[in-house]
């Protein structure tokens, strides 16, 4: 928020009044304001609000917006001043107005008194419109609020004049000219005026001393301005509740405290929380070590998002975290757009860091590990048979199987070697896969507050991806009235399922059939030395209509479909597959252990699960044109065939 320059001047009225300085031109926010643009906003100021602190987000998001309770006071008679910018008074008024008072007054006359007082002044909140974080227009002044710690650092210049609280007839930090019979104060080195002594028991009051300047009335003015400076020093002063109320107690049982006693107190409370919270907070790091235990007010709000949308393990994860009522409060938080207009306001988010893109780095954060999460937790029963690599550029990949050596000739005592066969190799060349599409978040969604809806997009998303990708793999058995794809793709000659490659037949699902394959497989011959490959099938690959009949298979002690008692010996020697798109309720297949020998390779590029990305830029896109943040999701994959005589298909007619 803009940083209001405070300069106090207590005039007589009804409510303390200051002079004020609203705002400065200059850098303010990361934007910059220039004078003719504060000039020209000068009537937008006059009866503007103030209210004790900047809202949070609750009381932007709720009908009727701020509290009547924080109201403190109102700004009038704004002007321009080509040397400090637009000022006006202040004048404070209700509850808050009142407990503002004195404390702002006490903060002038510590300050000038020379002793340290705390950072506190005045912030605008305003609606502009800018340009390359220069401001063209103010469009409106919603309030100017008194603050602790202003973004630019402002403070408050000095007392001008001084009239007493309505409750007082003196004011803190001022004392009048003494009553007759009454003794004057004493001016102390640090600028305070001390009270006069205690009245002895045995005199005998004096009218002056009954009257409304009594000096319990001027003690109990100061107690409650100190008062009123403490519960603000420490409101502000973030430390644990157990400290605060220490540093209270402490005060409590010094009535004479003075406001830099509280400051004493409060200081030398944070020094003791800051020694405490080092030793778990930053540790020293040694090889391999990594630090922990530090998170910002945006790291948290990224947990308060992952709770919201649902990230497994996120409500565990949350800690102290904030739970968001909605979507749309974290759209308010990242965004500060409290108009539903589609754009970021720097000046109004109340978070440091935040940036254009805060609010697509924390929802795409969160909803790649919901979309991540569905698409992992799909079966992935191509895993078992298929090798899976991550490639470092796009280019197309070559999956090369190289044939055999014979067997090593003999070699006599001092005799020479023979050399061995050039090994022969095959080269599949397969091409990369981009999917991909997208899904309009709208203003209308996020106003809404429709969070179930925007949960259940990544979830969706990610079991969209799982389908994809699965049905990619399954096409390898399927295409092509099952026989599958040419292989290898650069000949078109034979498919991947042919008589050639020894790997295709046409016998229905049983034991003995099965028995046939393992055969089958663990017969064919090498490429280059025609010796057998030795490799036996490791998994069963059949639609859900043939599971039963290959679970029979697999755990059935005696020889299924026959009435002997003959022990089924391959039982547990293998696995069984069930693939969602094998919809032929009579075809089936099998795959060797890619360990033994690789068949099916499947490559990644930027990771093994899809992306989400987030396109919310207010100036251009869909967020301008259509009042949208879309969500895009895209998943590049590439699926080749190292060796066919790692699978085998049956395709039963």
């Amino acid at each position: 928020m803009p940083l209001v320059q405070v300069e106090l001047a207590v005039t007589a009225g009804s409510g303390t009044e200051f002079e004020v300085v609203c705002i400065r031109p200059g850098p303010a926010n990361g934007l910059q304001y220039p004078p003719a643009v504060l000039a020209a906003s000068t009537p937008l100021w006059d009866g503007v609000t103030s209210f004790a602190d900047h809202a949070d987000a609750l009381d932007r998001t709720r009908a009727g917006g701020r509290s009547v309770r924080d109201v403190c006071g109102v700004i009038a008679q704004p002007t321009w001043d080509e040397t400090r910018g637009i000022t006006a008074t202040l004048r404070l008024t209700g509850r808050a107005g009142e407990e503002l008072s004195p404390l702002l007054s006490g903060l002038v006359h510590d300050r000038d008194a020379g002793l340290p007082v705390p950072n506190v002044g005045l912030s605008a909140d305003l609606l502009i419109t800018h340009s390359q974080n220069v401001v063209v227009q103010i469009d409106r002044v919603l309030s100017v609020d008194v603050v602790f710690n202003p973004a630019a650092g402002g403070r408050l210049e000095r007392v001008l004049q001084a009239t007493p609280p309505q409750t007082t007839s003196v004011p803190a930090g001022q004392i009048s000219d003494p009553a007759p019979n009454e003794p004057a104060p004493i001016q102390t080195p640090e600028g305070e005026a001390n009270m006069p002594p205690e009245p002895n028991e045995h005199q005998t009051p004096t009218p002056a001393q009954n009257s409304t300047t009594d000096l319990d009335e001027i003690r109990a003015a100061r107690r409650e301005m100190v008062a009123a400076y403490a519960r603000t020093a420490l409101a502000t002063s973030g430390l644990p509740l157990p400290m605060q109320q220490a540093v209270q107690a402490r005060l409590t049982e010094r009535p004479d405290s003075t406001v830099a006693d509280v400051l004493h107190e409060v200081e030398a409370e944070r020094t003791v929380w800051a020694a405490l919270q080092e030793e778990h907070t930053v540790q020293h790091l040694g090889a391999g070590a990594a630090v922990s235990g530090m998170t910002s007010e945006l790291d948290r709000l990224q947990l308060a998002c992952n709770r919201l949308l649902g990230v497994p393990g996120a409500a565990a994860a949350a800690g102290d975290a904030p739970r968001l009522s909605g979507i749309r409060e974290l759209y308010l938080l990242l965004t500060g757009d409290y108009e539903m207009r589609g754009v970021f306001v720097p000046e109004r988010v109340s978070l440091a860091n935040l940036t254009t893109s805060s609010l697509s780095s924390v929802v795409k954060n969160a909803l790649n590990k919901v979309l991540v999460a569905s698409f992992e937790a799909r079966p992935q029963w191509w895993q078992p048979i298929v090798v899976e690599e991550d490639f470092p550029t796009l280019n197309s990949v070559t999956w090369i199987t190289l044939g055999g050596f014979p067997d090593l000739s003999d070699v006599a005592e001092g005799g020479d070697y023979t050399e061995l066969a050039n090994l022969t190799d095959t080269e599949e060349v397969s091409a990369w896969k981009k999917k991909g599409g997208y899904i309009g978040l709208t203003l209308e969604m996020i106003d809404r507050d429709n969070v179930a809806a925007v949960r259940q997009i990544p979830r969706k998303l990610g079991l969209s991806a799982w389908r994809t990708l699965s049905a990619g793999i399954a096409d390898l058995f399927t295409a092509n009235s099952g026989v599958g794809p040419y292989w290898p793709s650069s000949q078109i000659v034979n498919r991947l399922f042919c008589p050639a490659y020894g790997n295709l037949g046409s016998t229905a699902l049983s034991a003995a059939s099965w028995d046939a394959t393992v055969q089958a497989m663990y017969t064919q011959t090498e490429a280059g030395s025609g010796k057998r490959l030795g490799v036996r099938p490791k998994w069963l690959l059949v639609p859900i209509e043939l599971e039963k009949t290959a679970l029979t298979i697999l755990t059935s002690a005696g020889e299924p479909g026959t009435g002997n008692n003959d022990a089924n010996v391959r039982a547990g020697t293998f696995g069984v597959i069930t693939v969602p798109e094998f919809t032929d309720t009579n075809d089936w297949a099998a795959a060797a252990d890619p360990a033994d020998l690789p068949g099916i390779c499947l490559g990644y590029r930027f990771g093994r699960a899809p992306e989400l990305f987030v396109a919310d830029d207010p100036v251009t896109g869909s967020m301008f044109t259509n009042d949208e943040m879309r969500l895009k999701v895209r998943f590049l994959y590439t699926i080749g065939v190292a060796e066919p005589k790692a699978l085998y298909k049956h395709n039963v007619t």
